[in-house]
């Protein structure tokens, strides 16, 4: 990389910091900070008002936990929005020891939930969020409940049954298939 991709590639990160901060400021949004057992440092969005209950939205590969600002005006004035930075994206911490495994994501999420967020709410995922989600959800033990999982193009249903897991639904990535439980026993 040259001297001037270097510098345009820094004047950009500095413009979307800035923005960033200011869509932060804008919206009124809390960043705080969850510190797990082993010393990791996880910060997390908080806004809006939970007139209707709590959100907690897990973002997806590659992404950051400010994605949600998007959509968050038409949230706030009724729902308080929890979001943590996923582990190894955007601000989330990095520890070359951690395997970033789904059991490993469900892992910190549910020690980041059990500190912070309130004992009723609603768990939103994208991407990897989604899937983290689904582990969370059945670590909760929430898996008489359905849940829906955004991916890029739809949406996947998650519907705990006594046959398994079923997930179904019209995405760009045409899925439909079940985890059965021998599987489920198998992959704790």
């Amino acid at each position: 990389m040259g001297p001037i991709h270097r510098i345009e590639t820094s004047i950009g990160a500095l413009a979307l910091t800035a923005i960033r901060a200011a869509q932060r400021r804008a919206l009124k949004v809390e960043v705080r900070e969850h510190t797990d057992a082993r010393g990791r440092v996880t910060p997390y969005l908080l806004a809006g008002t939970p007139r209707r209950g709590h959100l907690v939205w897990l973002h997806g590969f590659g992404d950051r936990f400010d994605t949600i600002l998007q959509a968050a005006p038409r949230l706030m004035d009724d729902w308080q929005i929890l979001a943590p930075s996923m582990p190894a994206f955007g601000e989330g911490w990095v520890d070359p020891a951690e395997t970033h495994t789904f059991d490993a994501y469900a892992d910190w999420m549910f020690a980041v939930l059990r500190d912070v967020a309130p004992p009723r709410f609603h768990l939103m995922g994208n991407s990897l969020g989604g899937a983290t989600a689904v582990k969370v959800a059945a670590r909760r033990g929430l898996t008489g409940r359905s849940i829906r999982i955004d991916l890029d193009g739809g949406q996947i249903a998650v519907d705990w049954r006594d046959d398994g897991v079923w997930m179904t639904g019209p995405t760009m990535h045409v899925f439909s298939g079940v985890f059965t439980n021998t599987f489920l026993e198998l992959a704790k």
